[in-house]
């Protein structure tokens, strides 16, 4: 179950009529269930694995472009106390 959703950016999607929202919460576990029809893999991360990545050293996973709403988001979560 996650809580306390907020809206972090939204951009176009190139299908029609369709748009990316990027949102954080508060997850209550750390339990994740993953649909296998949607995403490929999922971990948890630490804000200073986020912060590392980003800032171009190694981490769990590989950053995504700085034009990605992927990289907004990471960045606004990596800022965040």
């Amino acid at each position: 179950m996650v809580r306390d959703v907020r809206d972090i950016a939204s951009e176009p999607w190139p299908f029609p009529s369709s748009l990316m929202v990027a949102c954080v919460g508060m997850a209550e576990n750390d339990t994740i269930t993953l649909d296998a029809n949607k995403l490929e893999d999922a971990i948890w991360v630490s804000r200073e694995d986020v912060r590392t990545v980003l800032a171009g050293g190694d981490g769990p996973f590989l950053p995504p472009p700085a034009y990605a709403i992927a990289f907004t988001l990471l960045t606004a979560w990596a800022e965040a106390t």
